[in-house]
């Protein structure tokens, strides 16, 4: 059997990686070539392009100065399918491109497997059309996906579980690392912690930090012993943020450990995204933050076709509080979200239930086969 992979970006490196495994495991004899980085280099596939350097873009800015290396990327790929003619390509997340390279296969007659469906459920439903010419199967992550995109007159889609329930003890903390963490940090022990996550992008950061910041000040001057620890990614400098935070106490920075963070807080206030899942992976009571202005609010409401921001409400309707305006995202709104997320039993209590039942949905069919497994049953299917 050969296969074919393309995955573009870093977290489709690693994702690509333990599918490849787990063919290897049923077929040790399986050729892999395509496009990857070093995680799918290191389980033995042959990388016609490396993604590291050719095809690895930052924002929509980089994309048109990268133009030229993904044409290139793109017609070598292309060039190698023609050539080896693999049995099935599979294609791993990096939409745009993937796509295109799908319809290429398509035209030479190889089969195609897509592993996280592009969101067209929610801002190009048009484009399930694509994917009914192009793509053989589409292996979802989220458990809602294959039932929109039989409504949207695509009916190959399989849920196939979230990566994030892939690695046994990922989101798992025992009572000695968390008192290990708040230690090394300096919290003194009878505070409670916030956890307050302004977002990976440098905007993002700088329409929410300060209201983020001056909400839990609020709500320090009211409720006294409370620390804040906000998980700084690589793509914001750490001093900008210690900047913004000088003037108050107790918060504490976590460069590239929002896992971290989110295991030590008693609740948080996080912006819309990834970290709204982990937070559902590790059950802390949260609110979701996200200042769009009124135009982008009217844009999602009127023509995108889901009502929410947050993910998990999207899985579980009515899981978190969403704050999404700019009259919304005020102090005196956060901090009043700190103080029930804290105090409100029932609140609480509610919100606990409804990210456990966010994470049980992620799981799957609850079967214990690994993401990876069941992907790899749909590439063996196709092939």
């Amino acid at each position: 059997m050969k296969i074919a992979i393309s995955a573009g970006d870093p977290s489709g490196d690693e994702h690509g990686a333990k599918i490849v495994r787990a063919l290897r495991a049923k077929n040790p004899d399986i050729e892999l070539f395509g496009m990857g980085g070093s995680h799918l280099r290191a389980v033995g596939v042959r990388t016609i392009v490396d993604s590291e350097t050719e095809a690895s873009v930052m924002g929509a800015s980089d994309v048109i100065h990268a133009l030229p290396r993904l044409r290139r990327a793109f017609n070598r790929l292309v060039e190698s399918l023609r050539v080896e003619h693999p049995d099935t390509l599979l294609l791993v997340d990096y939409q745009e491109f993937n796509l295109m390279l799908a319809k290429a296969a398509k035209k030479l007659g190889i089969r195609t497997v897509f592993f996280i469906a592009p969101t067209v459920w929610a801002w190009r439903p048009g484009r399930a059309k694509q994917f009914a010419k192009y793509v053989d199967h589409l292996a979802c992550i989220f458990p809602f996906e294959p039932k929109v995109f039989q409504e949207l007159g695509y009916d190959r889609a399989t849920f196939v579980g979230h990566p994030f329930t892939d690695t046994p003890g990922l989101f798992e903390y025992s009572d000695e690392q968390k008192e290990k963490i708040r230690s090394e940090l300096g919290i003194p022990p009878d505070h409670k912690v916030v956890a307050l996550f302004p977002g990976s992008r440098k905007q993002e950061v700088k329409l929410l930090l300060n209201e983020l910041l001056s909400g839990f000040a609020l709500a320090q001057k009211q409720h006294g012993k409370l620390a804040a620890v906000i998980p700084v990614p690589s793509s914001i400098a750490v001093e900008e943020i210690q900047r913004q935070a000088a003037h108050i106490p107790n918060i504490y920075l976590l460069p590239n450990r929002s896992l971290d963070a989110l295991a030590i807080s008693d609740c948080g206030l996080i912006k819309s995204g990834t970290s709204n899942l982990q937070a559902a992976m590790m059950c802390v009571p949260f609110t979701m933050v996200y200042r769009a202005g009124w135009l982008m609010s009217f844009v999602v409401k009127r023509f995108v076709g889901v009502n929410n921001y947050s993910i998990v409400n999207i899985i579980r309707e009515g899981s978190v509080k969403e704050l999404v305006t700019p009259d919304a995202v005020t102090p005196k709104n956060l901090a009043e979200e700190i103080l029930q997320l804290l105090t409100d039993t029932k609140k609480i209590g509610e919100i606990r239930t409804a990210l456990k039942e966010v994470k049980e949905k992620l799981s799957g069919v609850g079967s214990g086969v690994p993401v990876a497994e069941r992907v790899c049953e749909l590439v063996g299917q196709e092939s």
